[in-house]
């Protein structure tokens, strides 16, 4: 049950944003558009060792 509220709750909120923030969704999607093509092994090493324990 929780995970479902939780899903709803960032179901709405990006409903929100994009209503807000129009300018917001184009830029996000090429964000993401970026890893493709990419290596996903050197994907996972940079997240694990790199991006994760700099967060």
């Amino acid at each position: 049950m929780a995970k479902f509220a939780l899903w709803g709750i960032f179901w709405i909120g990006d409903k929100l944003s994009q209503m807000m923030f129009s300018f917001a969704r184009p830029q996000v999607d090429n964000v993401y558009a970026m890893k493709d093509g990419s290596n996903a092994t050197m994907i996972v090493l940079l997240l694990l060792f790199l991006i994760g324990p700099a967060e």
